[in-house]
């Protein structure tokens, strides 16, 4: 069996730690779907992402809103009902596909 999600979209909710003890973030992220509806617009989903230490630091310091992310994972979900599943993606990479805007924020 094979667990495996990737996924390039921009970052629309900057990494934040998501409990006191500091181990893990969370983050979202846009993606566009790849067709136009029936009145020509883009529409997009929006995926929670969970980010550990070292990653979610280096997230943290070198996004912004807007930055454009690619992202390696698996998918993750927790039982919250009967029917009701809450799903995440857990990140085990993070690139940067415009690494010049990457570059630049480290300035």
């Amino acid at each position: 069996m094979m667990n495996g999600c990737f996924l390039i979209g921009k970052v629309c909710e900057k990494p934040t730690y998501e409990e006191k003890e500091k181990k893990e973030m969370k983050m979202v992220v846009r993606v566009d779907h790849p067709y136009r509806n029936i009145d020509g617009t883009l529409s997009c989903d929006e995926f929670k992402i969970k980010l550990w230490r070292g990653i979610g630091e280096e997230v943290k310091q070198v996004c912004d809103v807007g930055t454009i992310v690619a992202i390696r994972g698996r998918l993750c979900s927790k039982k919250e009902s009967d029917d009701n599943y809450n799903a995440y993606i857990i990140a085990e990479s993070v690139s940067y596909p415009d690494r010049n805007s990457v570059i630049n924020h480290l300035k």
